[in-house]
């Protein structure tokens, strides 16, 4: 599958495209709905839990990218993925 304006060949051969007003944008809403809706989920958990355990699930946001790399895009783990994964894990037991 090939993505226009998005060269597969390596960082060599590839091209500069100038990116569109719309492209912009959805950067923006990307990097402003995350910001906004992992503030709300920070904030209205500190209610409930302290800030140290509220702080300490940023720990595991790796882990959940590495899961949403192998899921949504099909990536193999190599082991060095899989040992932080695992000590990742092991660090909220």
């Amino acid at each position: 599958m090939r993505l226009k304006g998005f060269c597969t060949y390596g960082l060599a051969s590839s091209r500069f495209i100038i990116p569109q007003k719309t492209d912009f944008y959805v950067v923006l809403w990307l990097g402003m709905s995350n910001i906004v809706f992992g503030f709300f989920l920070y904030f209205r958990e500190l209610k409930y839990s302290s800030a140290s355990l509220i702080a300490s699930f940023t720990f595991f946001t790796p882990f959940v990218t590495l899961l949403f790399i192998v899921l949504l895009l099909g990536e193999i783990l190599t082991v060095t993925d899989c040992l932080a994964a695992k000590l990742l894990i092991m660090n909220f037991m």
